[in-house]
């Protein structure tokens, strides 16, 4: 049987700039596919992941009020909402620099 039959995990990315966009337009269909997978046994299990806007202003509390009620809605019985954030701009050009990912030694 070959791997990708057979997923272990389905990755669920959505995104919105308030909480209201959140209630109103994602909230149900979100809950929908969480009881889905709770009733079907053997099913890959979801991971919803929380994409803050990349326009959002980073003190915005609208994003963050947004993730925080679908990991209250989603994260029943195990952890299972993520969020990413978006580099800063500039952010990106001092990754790639070398050595930006180690980490000195303590």
């Amino acid at each position: 049987m070959a791997w990708f039959r057979s997923p272990l995990v389905h990755i669920v990315l959505t995104s919105c700039p308030e909480y209201e966009d959140y209630k109103r337009d994602l909230r149900l269909r979100l809950k929908a596919m969480a009881d889905t997978e709770s009733l079907a046994p053997g099913q890959p299990e979801l991971l919803f992941v929380y994409l803050r806007p990349a326009g959002a202003d980073p003190a915005a509390k609208g994003p963050a009020r947004a993730f925080d009620a679908m990991r209250r809605d989603l994260n029943r019985r195990r952890e299972r909402c993520v969020r990413l954030d978006p580099l800063p701009p500039g952010a990106a050009a001092d990754a790639r620099a070398p050595g930006a990912w180690l980490q000195p030694a303590p």
